[in-house]
């Protein structure tokens, strides 16, 4: 770790009101801090590291090119597919605050315009694999922290689906990758439910009626033989709970709410 990815001088930039401090080059910086995001100091990870990366990125000039080296990072083998696949492992910690610094840098993007379309359209397809590829669901890991990688893959989803440079056939995988997470094996008892209705919402607001149906087909509340089938059907049951009231609470969709109670109903003595 350098001086400048340090605890000590990271609280001070907190310590500061997040000025940068001179003579910092801000891409290098913070293309060396996504280091920070492998460590088991949830202090250093999350309430310095990614606090100061998301500050800087939303309040910070950029070039075209500057932020696509950096969105491509957060993109690559090292930090987003660090060691996919592993379960039970410290690597989760590294591939899923990945998904926060793209949900920031995609997020800036909305307000900047500065990004390629085909930089957006990679980070989709790159999110959406990931989503695929993910095995580890833990949300707090105890004296280390959050890992959380279902809520944050549902923040990175959730900016995606407000960028106006996705199509309605973009969103509509977008909402595939949402049913992924929220039919997972593992059971969400850590508000991940609340958190992909949130995306799911937010998508749902810019498709179409029948795309929206043809995704809510998915969701089977019925069967649940296997202990893996009933944990998945609780996470749906969950999840599609999560999203009605959300839409209730926003007074919206009164239609989508309607379908969704219908399923909800089908499986109700599931």
């Amino acid at each position: 770790m350098s001086s400048y990815t340090s605890k000590s001088f990271l609280q001070s930039i907190v310590d500061s009101d997040y000025q940068q401090p001179e003579g910092i080059e801000l891409y290098p910086f913070l293309s060396d801090l996504l280091a920070n995001f492998s460590s088991t100091d949830p202090e250093l990870r999350d309430s310095l590291t990614y606090a100061v990366f998301a500050r800087f990125v939303n309040e910070s000039e950029w070039t075209r090119e500057e932020l696509t080296r950096l969105l491509y990072q957060c993109l690559d083998e090292e930090h987003l597919f660090y060691r996919i696949g592993e379960k039970e492992s410290d690597s989760v910690l590294m591939r899923s605050f990945s998904l926060l610094a793209l949900a920031v840098i995609i997020g800036a993007d909305r307000r900047l315009q500065i990004l390629a379309d085909e930089a957006i359209q990679r980070a989709h397809e790159c999110v959406l694999n990931y989503v695929g590829e993910e095995l580890d669901y833990r949300g707090y890991l105890g004296e280390k922290g959050w890992a959380h990688a279902v809520a944050h893959a549902a923040d990175v989803l959730d900016e995606l689906g407000l960028h106006p440079t996705l199509s309605e056939g973009n969103r509509t995988q977008l909402l595939a990758g949402i049913s992924r997470l929220a039919t997972v094996t593992t059971p969400l008892i850590c508000d991940e439910d609340d958190r992909l209705a949130f995306a799911a919402r937010t998508i749902i607001n810019r498709c179409s009626m029948d795309a929206f149906m043809n995704w809510l087909e998915q969701f089977k509340l019925i069967g649940g033989r296997s202990e893996e089938e009933y944990i998945a059907i609780a996470n749906s049951k969950n999840f599609l709970r999560s999203l009605y009231l959300q839409m209730k609470w926003q007074g919206k969709n009164e239609k989508a709410m309607k379908e969704i109670e219908k399923v909800l109903m089908r499986g109700k003595y599931s």
